[in-house]
């Protein structure tokens, strides 16, 4: 039992020293991270750029995305949540430290020390995350190397071409730009361990699908200087299911219903007439319904053509309906006009202001009520055919751009 007591003691001797070694050396790390911040911005001028007077200082930019959209057509606009990284090189923050881990610090520090000031030049809005403290982080590497982090809400342009709606993609650009500092002083470059943009695989938008991104390095000039820009590019292709269900489905139904006043008796105008003008009333209904959703422009957009070709098929019917009908009227209430003839033609007349060659007359409404049964959904569909085919090659043409 002595010797139990005995291990135990020295047991619990061994883990109090290691434990205060622990301690010892977590002190002298804070006190000797507490004197380099003392003494690291004694003669630290945070108006100065880094290398000032020198060659320019080079800021790499990261950038992770976390949503895109929504997508705003009516606006033009498009909202981005993502993190900016930014990395510059100041030789006036090196230190000597124990740790190559560097220091972390609050975001207050940032207020010491100088920063880039970059912006993003197409934003109309923009928000900095500060629930509960402002989403920033950084940290000062030993060698000099600084590293600034950053949540931000950016709402963008994003110029929209619905000239192939809804078989159309589009381009929403992010911009960042360097504000004051021309391309002497301070220049952009995306970082290059292959993930300067990073985009969460997760993001699902409403009307599109995100296939690719792309990022881009250039210099602007302006009469101040030359400026150096960052630009992401997101590649969105529109979900066509929904507007195909939506538009082109009931587009076509209302175009087939139209077609049953083919098998209405040619003498009951009342029933045909409301078919044929309720079809295309119809139509540019909810055409109109589908323009009220999307901004006015000057181009006819591809929707536009297929509810033209739907509209002119039930128009088409609409006029088959007024031939046939004059056509009934003209057998049961003409007489010959026998006072005038051309040619051997007999010609018969409702009035004497109106004359019919006989050969019209003759015209059975049935054939050709039966001929436009087979016509008008024959022509339809190599209409439809064809639309569907120039605008899915115009889609994939898009894509492999």
């Amino acid at each position: 039992m002595l010797l139990y007591f005995l291990l135990l003691f020295i047991g619990n001797n061994a883990i109090n020293k290691e434990i205060d070694e622990v301690e010892r050396k977590r002190l002298e790390h804070m006190n000797e991270t507490t004197h380099i911040l003392k003494n690291l911005l004694q003669n630290y001028n945070r108006w100065l750029r880094p290398n000032f007077n020198k060659k320019p200082v080079i800021v790499s930019m990261s950038v992770l995305v976390d949503s895109i959209g929504p997508i705003k057509e009516t606006e033009n606009s498009f909202r981005l949540d993502f993190n900016i990284r930014q990395r510059w090189h100041d030789e006036r923050l090196k230190f000597n430290y124990s740790s190559d881990k560097g220091i972390t610090l609050s975001h207050d520090f940032l207020k010491k020390i100088w920063i880039p000031d970059s912006y993003f030049p197409d934003s109309l809005s923009e928000m900095k995350h500060d629930v509960m403290v402002p989403n920033i982080l950084l940290r000062l590497q030993p060698s000099g190397d600084v590293l600034l982090s950053a949540r931000t809400t950016v709402i963008s342009k994003c110029v929209i071409d619905l000239m192939y709606f809804p078989f159309d993609i589009q381009t929403c650009k992010l911009l960042i730009e360097t504000y004051g500092y021309t391309t002497e002083d301070m220049i952009f470059k995306w970082s290059t361990d292959n993930s300067s943009v990073v985009v969460n695989q997760n993001i699902t938008l409403a009307q599109f699908d995100l296939f690719g991104h792309n990022s881009l390095e250039y210099n602007l000039s302006f009469s101040t200087g030359n400026f150096s820009d960052l630009e992401i590019q997101f590649f969105l292709k529109r979900i066509f299911v929904s507007h195909f269900v939506q538009s082109y489905c009931p587009c076509i139904l209302i175009v087939i219903i139209s077609w049953t006043a083919f098998w209405i008796d040619p003498r009951n105008t009342p029933a045909r007439a409301f078919l044929s003008i309720t079809g295309v009333l119809t139509l540019m209904t909810l055409m109109r319904g589908v323009n009220s959703k999307l901004p006015n422009v000057s181009k006819v957009k591809a929707i536009d053509y297929f509810f033209i070709i739907s509209i002119l098929f039930v128009f088409a019917g609409l006029m088959e309906f007024f031939i046939n009908s004059y056509i009934v009227r003209l057998r049961k209430f003409s007489t010959p006009y026998t006072p005038y003839s051309e040619k051997g033609i007999v010609y018969w007349t409702i009035n004497k202001f109106t004359l019919i060659p006989e050969y019209i007359k003759d015209i059975d409404p049935v054939k050709i009520d039966t001929y436009s049964r087979r016509v008008f959904p024959f022509s339809y569909i190599i209409a439809i055919l064809t639309y569907f085919g120039v605008y899915v090659n115009i889609l994939q043409e898009q894509m492999n751009k």
